[in-house]
């Protein structure tokens, strides 16, 4: 069975026979090439904005880019100005998969993204120097927190200090010794229910004399 880097090479052998050695009755008897290279066609380069408008989108709508860069057609593709947890959309060739163009939601060109096995040196460069400066950016904002939490630490140490010995000189005597802290007596509250005697009643009046017995026996009524 063959790899797919093999595959690939037998049939750019096979593409540049049939280019090179098979000549074409419409072409006159020519090669394809014999027939490129008698085009009358100017030749130009083409501008990178144009070959980035020709290259073909990606079929998802977007690709969010990690540590180790956008993963693209079952194939890693990295870049110095790649941005990690950022969302791109992808360009790419119709055959080739050596390289992406990478553009950000809006449209706008980001940069050209390699695969990891074919980066160009200055490429490959660019991105160590990267690494190597946020490495040493990330140490730099490690070193501040550390440096920051020491202060507020030392801060903090000092002002329990210093209420420890505002404290302990309000103990002291006037010749400098400790003043003993007498504590203040307790008063334990009676919860217990006290009962109360019941209230004395009034005494019932005297029953009211019918009128005619005062003037029938008023002399032989007690006074």
């Amino acid at each position: 069975m063959w790899t797919w880097h093999a595959l690939n090479l037998a049939l750019t052998e096979v593409v540049d026979e049939i280019n090179t050695g098979i000549p074409v009755k419409e072409l006159g008897g020519l090669t394809r090439l014999q027939a490129y290279a008698a085009d009358p066609t100017e030749q130009r380069f083409l501008d990178p904005a144009e070959l980035r408008a020709a290259m073909m989108p990606a079929a998802k709508d977007t690709c969010r880019a990690t540590k180790n860069g956008i993963h693209f057609d079952n194939g890693q593709y990295v870049s110095a100005d790649l941005r990690v947890g950022t969302d791109y959309r992808i360009r790419h060739m119709a055959r080739s998969r050596d390289f992406i163009e990478v553009f950000d939601t809006s449209g706008e060109h980001v940069a050209r993204a390699w695969k990891v096995d074919v980066v160009p040196k200055s490429e490959r460069d660019a991105i160590l120097a990267k690494r190597a400066r946020d490495s040493k950016e990330l140490n730099r904002v490690n070193e501040s927190l550390r440096i920051v939490r020491e202060q507020r630490a030392r801060s903090g140490n000092a002002i329990a200090a210093a209420h420890h010995a505002d404290g302990n000189q309000d103990d002291d005597g006037p010749d400098g010794a400790t003043t003993p802290v007498v504590p203040e007596p307790v008063v334990k509250l009676d919860r217990r229910k006290r009962r109360t005697a019941p209230a004395a009643k009034p005494p019932a009046p005297a029953p009211a004399l019918p009128a005619e017995l005062p003037d029938r026996y008023g002399d032989d009524l007690p006074d």
